[in-house]
């Protein structure tokens, strides 16, 4: 049986980013711990995922839609279907304090929302982090 929109759909992913090699998120605690991403306010195991709601990066929720039930795959996402091209005109700088006022320990590797849109922390160094 196909998943299809409107589905309940419990997913386990890691997200890697193909360029770098670094894990940016995971459903497996021990990943995150041994990749240095782990957040202890973060949730880990299984996701309940309504297909087609748009809750995962548009690749992944595409690669889940007409899978069976318990089937593993491997599929390599490309930018414009998950958080898009890397555009040097996008990479910001945000004083530290900005994330710890929001409860966010910034980390590298680290997926936030900024404006209402994902991004990957690159560095964190003194007080500030590159986005």
């Amino acid at each position: 049986m196909a998943f299809n929109d409107g589905d309940f759909v419990l997913v386990e992913y890691d997200l890697w980013v193909k360029d770098t090699g670094s894990l940016i998120d995971t459903t497996d605690e021990e990943k995150a711990r041994k990749e240095g991403i782990y957040d202890p306010r973060e949730r880990y195991g299984p996701r309940l995922v309504i297909v087609g709601e748009g809750r995962l990066i548009r690749g992944l929720e595409e690669a889940i839609k007409g899978l069976d039930v318990g089937k593993e795959i491997e599929v390599e996402i490309p930018p414009e279907k998950a958080f898009g091209k890397r555009d040097p005109n996008k990479i910001k700088v945000y004083p530290k304090t900005e994330f710890l006022k929001h409860g966010i320990v910034p980390e590298p590797n680290k997926v936030v929302e900024i404006d209402g849109k994902p991004a990957i922390i690159r560095s964190v160094t003194g007080g500030r982090v590159i986005v």
